[in-house]
């Protein structure tokens, strides 16, 4: 009896060992999982963003952003949220320079976003938008435009201003 109760201990446990999987191999005291693949190149912060205007260089000013990278000393995901004051107020000391509406607007992203759209924020903190391109005959005078931009690893407010003649 004794050794039938001890014979189906160990074939019990025989049995759970070969039927648990392995979750990761241990590197450095630290368990990796091969099961979660993350790009190579993880930037740390959302891309740069500069706009052409007649091809002279404006950069943006980045605002409100929600990001997320992995973090290799950790071995964990980072996620950042911030925030910032509304675009009318970082466009305040910006330079603005000065357009007409025959204007060629470019935007150069240090990284291509899967989508991006626009918004034109008036004098009177309204905004207007969202639209799919940058329109110069909405009025004259310092206009202030948010780029909002989104990759897989997060989304990005772009703030810059242009004077339109």
């Amino acid at each position: 009896m004794k050794f039938k109760l001890f014979f189906l201990v160990v074939v019990i446990l025989l049995a759970a060992t070969a039927c648990s999987e392995e979750q990761g191999d241990v590197v450095d005291n630290k368990i990796t999982n091969p099961a979660i693949e993350y790009p190579e190149e993880m930037p740390k912060a959302p891309p740069n963003l500069k706009v052409a205007v007649d091809g002279i260089e404006v950069s943006a000013i980045l605002g409100a952003h929600a990001w997320s990278y992995f973090d290799e000393e950790e071995n964990a995901r980072v996620s950042v949220e911030a925030e910032t004051i509304s675009p009318l107020e970082i466009a305040m000391n910006q330079k603005a320079p000065p357009v007409n509406e025959t204007a060629v607007i470019e935007l150069r992203f240090e990284k291509e976003p899967n989508s991006y759209g626009f918004y034109i924020w008036g004098s009177k903190h309204r905004m207007k938008g969202p639209y799919s391109k940058i329109i110069l005959d909405e009025s004259t005078g310092k206009t202030v435009y948010e780029v909002v931009a989104a990759w897989e690893q997060g989304t990005a407010h772009y703030v810059f201003s242009l004077t339109i003649e």
